[in-house]
């Protein structure tokens, strides 16, 4: 294990520790009890000096927790992978979206894999914003343009006010590259989050496809590397 968490899990536990003496003797002193607490330790009974045990021993152990968390992300986020790095500006709904994904594999699969290592990392693209960019051709534009008209029943008006566009029609939208498309706005926002889940989804599956083809033993380890980067 990492020395890192290794301190870190020591740490958290003294300050557990202090924590439940401070309430154990609160509990006592309350009670109008004049025993001195005892603790045991490995069978024999030794006698604690009385002192003030203060709420700061609380603040300590939750920050050690918190400190301990925060080394297992770390650890976790370090741990040794191999990068699957997908085309710039891709269309996971191409007809050669299943060759891209194989090509991209088999470049991942033939890098050496470093000590330890787990799987492999990729980077899900935000694929709504890519896709707008694309022209009216391409599969994606036009799953895209289709999802719009579903959200807005064809009513390009609406879309105009939501998006801050001035289109005439839908058909406009898909020949062009919608630079004047406001993606700060909130309503964008929420369509491109809805839009990206459905994608994202099949460029998963797409993904690990492909990556089994090439390297059966660590193909979800990119899974588990992508949510540990997170």
């Amino acid at each position: 294990m990492d020395a890192r968490v290794v301190s870190a899990m020591r740490l958290a536990q003294t300050g557990i520790n202090n924590n439940f003496m401070h309430r154990f003797w609160t509990t006592n002193s309350r009670a109008g009890s004049n025993k001195r607490p005892k603790l045991k330790v490995t069978g024999t009974s030794r006698t604690l000096a009385r002192f003030p045990l203060r709420p700061v021993t609380f603040r300590y152990g939750f920050a050690a927790v918190l400190a301990l968390w925060f080394m297992v992300l770390a650890s976790a986020a370090e741990a040794p992978v191999v990068d699957l790095r997908l085309p710039a500006h891709f269309d996971p709904y191409a007809v050669d979206a299943t060759a891209r994904y194989e090509a991209a594999a088999r470049v991942a699969c033939a890098v050496p894999k470093p000590p330890g290592f787990i799987g492999y990392r990729w980077i899900l693209p935000p694929v709504a914003g890519e896709l707008r960019m694309l022209t009216g051709t391409s599969e994606g534009k036009q799953i895209y343009i289709g999802f719009l008209k579903s959200q807005y029943g064809y009513q390009i008006a609406r879309l105009n006010e939501d998006y801050g566009t001035d289109a005439q029609s839908f058909t406009e939208l898909l020949e062009s590259p919608m630079a004047r498309v406001d993606a700060t706005r909130a309503k964008v926002r929420r369509d491109d989050a809805e839009f990206d889940r459905d994608a994202r989804h099949d460029m998963l599956s797409g993904i690990v496809a492909a990556l089994r083809q090439c390297d059966a033993n660590h193909a979800l380890g990119g899974i588990r590397a992508l949510l540990a980067s997170l």
